[in-house]
């Protein structure tokens, strides 16, 4: 049996595989602030999905940049209880077994550009909006090489105008994640239903993905997270504003949703498994 895990900065999900190819049964309950606390989660989770199995191997993703050693979370704005813990060396305790760690956007991005909507294209750009804002560029089905990891969110997209998020200001994730969107509505981005809204929400993520287009130039640009669940936001018109604001390419990558949910890390997790196996 192997684990597959997903920690992110609102949900921690855990899954297991009989062949490393299938996912089986997932477990998800809200991420603990608290390290130890998740520990201790963790511990039920996995007893309720093992019931005592041998664990061969785990790997899975976390929110926040991780160390040089892939072995712990170096900086996390959302989950700044786990900055600086022994998060592998705990799991590797926990389960007895080889504990692999990446960062929750590239596995999320490995997914969707494995089993998900960029399946059949070489070169994808992921990006996740939720809490935050990730991504990553998948090359081939393979995490593509970087020297410190990439931070799509943290792009500069409007140096003079402050952002909804005042730590945040001028860079993408102030202006469209989850965080943000709650800081200037007052509720969940879930159950904002202004159009004007979600106009100027398309606006701003419109300015970051010309700049993925420019840095990245991927085949197609999959946009996934909780945000991106909202029925309000328009590929369509997301689409058409980057050929607005990208007239002379003469082609322009697709945009489109991500197909794997809230399941895209624990993919990325399988797939990642199935190739280092």
């Amino acid at each position: 049996m192997y684990l597959l895990f997903d920690i992110g900065a609102t949900n921690l999900r855990l899954a297991v595989s009989s062949d490393r190819k299938r996912l089986g049964r997932c477990l998800s309950v809200p991420t603990p602030q608290n390290f130890h606390d998740s520990l201790e989660v963790l511990k039920d989770m996995t007893d309720k999905l093992a019931h005592g199995q041998k664990i061969q191997a785990a790997a899975g993703g976390t929110h926040g940049m991780l160390n040089k050693n892939k072995t712990s979370i170096v900086s996390c704005p959302h989950l700044p209880g786990w900055i600086g813990k022994p998060l592998v060396q705990s799991l590797r305790q926990m389960w007895h077994c080889p504990v692999s760690l990446e960062n929750d956007s590239n596995l999320a991005g490995l997914g969707e550009a494995t089993y998900g909507a960029g399946r059949r294209y070489p070169i994808v750009a992921f990006l996740t909006i939720s809490t935050g804002v990730g991504g990553t560029r998948i090359y081939n089905k393979r995490f593509d090489a970087n020297a410190i990891g990439f931070e799509p969110g943290q792009q500069i997209i409007n140096a003079n105008h402050p952002a909804f998020l005042p730590d945040r200001s001028g860079r993408l994730e102030g202006y469209v994640s989850g965080t943000a969107l709650g800081k200037k509505y007052g509720k969940a981005s879930k159950k904002i239903i202004d159009q004007k809204a979600w106009r100027e929400f398309e606006q701003y993520l419109g300015y970051g993905l010309v700049n993925v287009v420019r840095f990245w130039s991927p085949h197609v640009i999959v946009l996934g997270g909780g945000v991106m669940e909202n029925r309000h936001i328009s590929c369509q018109r997301l689409n058409n504003n980057l050929r607005r604001m990208l007239p002379k390419i003469p082609i322009l990558p697709r945009v489109v949703r991500g197909r794997l949910g809230q399941q895209a890390g624990l993919y990325g997790a399988l797939a990642w498994l199935a190739q280092n196996s």
